[in-house]
């Protein structure tokens, strides 16, 4: 998969997910399974400058589908801002 088309698969996955977590609902667990597939490959394709950002954002959204499995409302919420802040900061960072 080319890099525009997986980032705007990611973001495609990452609105659904921050769209159940602003309504107080928990994400789907499909969304979150691809959504780490995702960062696992955008992961693979990161250059050198920003390795470490995109391993630190696999890591969290890993932590992100653990949580979302033990059915934990509010720190999935809590990790999907967090996620959102990384994805923010990564794309101000790195003209991503």
């Amino acid at each position: 998969m080319d890099f525009q088309t997986l980032k705007g698969n990611m973001d495609e996955v990452f609105e659904r997910i921050l769209d159940k977590t602003n309504h107080g609902e928990q994400p789907e667990l499909k969304d979150a399974q691809e959504f780490v597939r995702l960062c696992r490959l955008l992961h693979m394709q990161a250059s050198e400058e920003w390795a470490a950002e995109a391993e630190d954002f696999a890591h969290l959204a890993e932590k992100f589908l653990q949580v979302l499995k033990e059915d934990d409302l509010q720190e999935s919420v809590v990790i999907v801002e967090s996620l959102d802040a990384a994805k923010d900061y990564c794309h101000r960072m790195f003209s991503l």
